[in-house]
């Protein structure tokens, strides 16, 4: 087409010739780009067989005409291959999952800190020989603790709050994931920690303000699943 009608005013003319409205059509100063914009636009409208008709009576050419808008349509408006939208969705929740887990962690290490000061001042001041359970431990000797023990204990309460926070998260997305389940092995166990945690959360920690950690490993057995997070970038890693 580009050379059956050099210019871009040539091919400006052929399409006005058509019927086509012009003023809708991007013209260049290259007439393959221009013959493009022709085009496109002829078959968005349905005028393509008036295009076609005009150029065959101007130039004998019908038939590589045909070929050649036939090739063009092919290269240029059949719909791509679709990319896989469900995998697109999987990395999505996959990623956000990541960073709620990250933070989670985050909170608990950064609530180890004033566990472990707390713990040991009150030992310390109670001359105390047992060792029990952080989680107990702190739930029976809530009212043995001093002005400044209590404010430690609320800082670690505030620090499981963020937890379950983020946590909550987490368990919105792990729900979403089911179908990930063979693929992503530790996946189910993710989902049961985080369950089980939040139950705790609700049923135990909420009513109960001498409580300040929610921990499911040692007494519950039922701890986070070490390495999920290594499965999960895997994983990602293959969608890639």
């Amino acid at each position: 087409m580009a050379k059956l009608y050099i210019s871009k005013e040539d091919a400006r003319a052929v399409a006005a010739r058509a019927m086509l409205d012009i003023s809708e059509i991007p013209f260049s100063d290259k007439s393959i780009d221009t013959w493009k914009n022709i085009i496109i636009y002829s078959i968005e409208h349905s005028q393509l067989l008036p295009l076609i008709e005009t150029c065959q009576k101007e130039h004998d050419t019908s038939a590589v005409l045909l070929e050649a808008i036939n090739n063009f349509y092919k290269q240029e408006m059949e719909v791509a291959e679709p990319v896989d939208s469900k995998n697109v969705d999987d990395k999505k929740i996959l990623l956000q999952l990541l960073e709620n887990l990250e933070a989670s962690y985050i909170g608990f290490k950064a609530q180890i800190h004033n566990r472990n000061e707390l713990y040991e001042r009150i030992h310390s001041r109670l001359k105390l020989e047992e060792r029990i359970p952080y989680e107990d431990f702190f739930a029976t000797r809530f009212d043995d603790m001093t002005t400044f023990e209590k404010r430690l204990h609320k800082v670690i309460r505030n620090y499981t709050e963020y937890i379950k926070a983020n946590n909550e998260q987490s368990k919105q997305l792990v729900i979403q994931l089911k179908h990930l389940d063979k693929k992503i092995p530790k996946m189910s166990s993710l989902r049961r920690h985080l369950d089980f945690w939040l139950h705790k959360y609700d049923t135990l920690f909420v009513s109960d303000p001498a409580m300040c950690l929610v921990y499911t490993g040692v007494g519950d057995k039922i701890p986070f699943p070490k390495g999920v997070e290594i499965e999960i970038r895997e994983y990602l890693e293959k969608l890639s």
